[in-house]
């Protein structure tokens, strides 16, 4: 009996590890999606702020 007690509890710690190296995974996976979101949306700001600058510059240089 204790045996299998023994060998229920071990199989139990690595199902609680399983589950916490998959929660640390995935968080990890969040993370560097954030990272990654955040760069795309300064590339994406930089575009816009760029296009407005060169829209700001064609309709001066029209209305001289």
């Amino acid at each position: 009996m204790t045996s299998d007690r023994h060998e229920r509890e071990l199989i139990e710690a690595a199902i609680r590890d399983a589950h916490e190296m998959r929660a640390i995974a995935i968080a990890d996976g969040l993370k560097a999606f954030a990272v990654w979101l955040k760069q795309e949306f300064i590339v994406l700001m930089n575009l816009v702020k760029h296009r407005k600058a060169s829209s700001e510059l064609t309709h001066t240089h029209h209305a001289v």
